[in-house]
């Protein structure tokens, strides 16, 4: 729900962002348990990719909507963080050598589930 009230969102497409949310925490996290981490991202995705070119068919709307508040549940905010302190200031928070490894396969999945969502479900038009 704060994802709605930082994206100001509109109140009648609240309950499609939150649910977003849910799709892409839930796809995630069963994926990533079965498949890995970064596999895991990709399906989540992909999961979200396709619901929101699906919201933007049926309620004529930017698919943009629901993607933003579903796409930032899968970022890695704080492992980036932690990589980029490493790097930066020479400080070790956790000790994870494979942390910049992991952050960069997290970002590629999550373009390629993105990608592969518009193809699974094209886009109602471009903008």
């Amino acid at each position: 729900m704060a994802l709605v009230i930082i994206f100001k969102a509109r109140l009648k497409d609240s309950p499609w962002g939150v649910l977003a949310g849910i799709v892409a925490f839930f796809s995630a996290m069963l994926a990533g348990i079965y498949l890995g981490d970064s596999i895991g991202i990709f399906f989540g995705a992909l999961a979200v990719g396709i619901y929101s070119n699906l919201y933007a068919r049926w309620m004529k709307a930017p698919a943009s909507i629901a993607l933003l508040q579903g796409i930032v549940i899968l970022v890695p905010g704080s492992k980036t963080y932690i990589g980029l302190n490493t790097l930066i200031l020479g400080e070790t928070m956790l000790n994870q050598s494979h942390i910049g490894t992991q952050i960069f396969l997290i970002f590629m999945s999550l373009i390629a589930g993105l990608i592969f969502a518009n193809v699974a479900v094209p886009p109602r038009r471009t903008l």
